[in-house]
C-alpha cells in the first residue's frame, strides 16, 4: 500500500506539469497564431490596383503583426518542437523578415517531421 501512495504522490506533479505545459503551449500557439493570420490577412488583401508606394506600407503593417506573433510562436515552439503548424509559422515569419537563416532553421525542422 505505501508503494502505491508512493507512486501517486511522486506522479501527480508530472501529470499536472503536462497538463499546464499543454494548456501553456495551447495559450501561446493560439495568440501567435491569431496575430500570425492578421499579417497574412494583410498580405492577401493586396489588390492588384494598389499602388506600388503603398506595396511598402502594406509589408510593414504585415511584418508588424508577425514581430508581435513571434515571441508566442517561439515560446509554442520550446514547448512542442514537433508541432507542424508552429513550425510552419515561424518559416514564414522569418522568412517575411528576410532571416533566410532562421526560417531555414524552422523549414529543416519541418522537412525533417515529414521523413
Amino acid at each position: 500500500m505505501k508503494r502505491i501512495i508512493t507512486l501517486i504522490i511522486l506522479c501527480c506533479p508530472l501529470v499536472i506539469f503536462a497538463q499546464n505545459n499543454k494548456k501553456d503551449f495551447d495559450d501561446n500557439y493560439k495568440k501567435g497564431i491569431e496575430l500570425y493570420n492578421k499579417g497574412v490577412d494583410v498580405i492577401n488583401n493586396v489588390q492588384p490596383t494598389d499602388e506600388v508606394m503603398r506595396l511598402d506600407e502594406i509589408q510593414e503593417s504585415a511584418k508588424k503583426y508577425f514581430k508581435e506573433a513571434l515571441p508566442f510562436l517561439e515560446k509554442a515552439c520550446s514547448l512542442n518542437s514537433k508541432d507542424k503548424n508552429t513550425l510552419t509559422a515561424l518559416t514564414g515569419i522569418y522568412f517575411s523578415m528576410n532571416d533566410f537563416e532562421k526560417s531555414d532553421k524552422y523549414k529543416k525542422e519541418l522537412e525533417a517531421l515529414k521523413k
